[in-house]
């Protein structure tokens, strides 16, 4: 396989308080490969959006503390100065906004906006830039793009926003599209709506796509691979459909269970993950799931696991659980699954 297109080696980010260093992201592994869609998934709090937002510099550089690297076509980003950054903005990477009302400047039309980009990184007459904007609104589906173009925000439905701000993210041919929890404000049809378009997309211009959000079925039949976050790290790792029909780890098998399902009986719909997740500016020593897992056993407070395959799973398929790995202290979950876990919580 080609080298990645972006990879995170090792990725800190953290956050100084009068109270100590809150560890948002805490040493994880990403790859992205060119033309590729994957997905990084995790309940909120668990420093998936940090470690995004930390791929375009996004964090407020005087008080964001960064370790490892970023790589994006081999130089690594956190060596780049913020002309050299500003460069890779819009233009190589673009991000997508989870909430387009709050992205989006009230008292500019969206011409404007979209123009923007096209402005810092495209030498375009004024004529052209419009011409550009105008393919741009009728590739993301805008009705009568030549009057809505100087239309304002609040002039659109959320749809039609979500389709403003992918059409802002676009603009300049990114080879790289980060796509931040864009269906969270949408109702269920316009999420499909949104997700087949960004799907079209991506196959059609051939970009890659890294997926953020907290619901496992957004990514499920978008991704080639997902990454599961947890506690600032990597819990879960695999082929999406692996990870679907094989999840090893526990925190991975909530996330499943916490989705609503109206086929299963009423016991069975929707199973939310008891406790909270753990305090970040100091973090437990063992598994960062353990005091939420009905599984964990001691070595899971005292120790934490690296990322190893389960026991009889793909090589490619990686997990942070001592009870799926195949080791005289662990092993306990090897052949057990979420759906007979559901079933025997719920049994009487």
């Amino acid at each position: 396989m080609s080298d990645p297109l972006l990879a995170l080696a090792g990725l800190h980010v953290r956050f100084p308080t009068r109270r100590g260093d809150v560890r948002a992201v805490d040493g994880i592994d990403l790859t992205l490969h060119a033309g590729e869609t994957v997905g990084l998934v995790g309940e909120s709090g668990c420093g998936k959006s940090a470690a995004v937002r930390a791929i375009l510099r996004l964090h407020p550089e005087r008080t964001t503390r960064y370790a490892g690297a970023i790589r994006f076509d081999g130089a690594n980003l956190l060596d780049a100065d913020e002309a050299g950054i500003r460069r890779i903005r819009g233009q190589e990477i673009a991000m997508i906004f989870q909430d387009p009302m709050t992205s989006l400047n009230p008292v500019m039309t969206i011409g404007d906006q979209i123009g923007e980009g096209l402005a810092a990184h495209e030498k375009l007459s004024r004529a052209d830039r419009r011409k550009r904007v105008l393919e741009l609104l009728t590739l993301v589906g805008i009705p009568s793009p030549q009057t809505r173009v100087d239309a304002f925000p609040h002039q659109f439905s959320g749809g039609m926003r979500q389709r403003v701000v992918i059409a802002i993210a676009l603009a300049c041919n990114p080879r790289v599209v980060l796509a931040d929890e864009i269906t969270t404000a949408l109702d269920v049809t316009l999420q499909a709506q949104i997700l087949e378009l960004l799907r079209a997309l991506s196959a059609r211009l051939g970009m890659a796509t890294l997926m953020i959000s907290h619901d496992l079925g957004v990514v499920a039949g978008m991704t080639s691979r997902v990454y599961v976050m947890y506690g600032g790290r990597i819990v879960e790792t695999a082929a999406t459909d692996e990870l679907f029909e094989h999840p090893a780890m526990p925190y991975t098998w909530g996330l499943l269970r916490s989705a609503p399902n109206l086929e299963k009986p009423d016991a069975l719909r929707l199973t939310p993950i008891p406790g909270l997740p753990p305090d970040l500016l100091a973090p437990p020593a063992g598994c960062r799931f353990a005091a939420r897992c009905p599984f964990a056993r001691p070595i899971c407070t005292a120790r934490e696991p690296g990322l190893a395959a389960p026991a009889g799973r793909p090589p490619a398929h990686l997990a942070r659980c001592w009870g799926t790995q195949d080791v005289a202290d662990g092993g306990w979950l090897i052949g057990h699954d979420w759906q007979s876990a559901a079933a025997e919580e719920a049994a009487p």
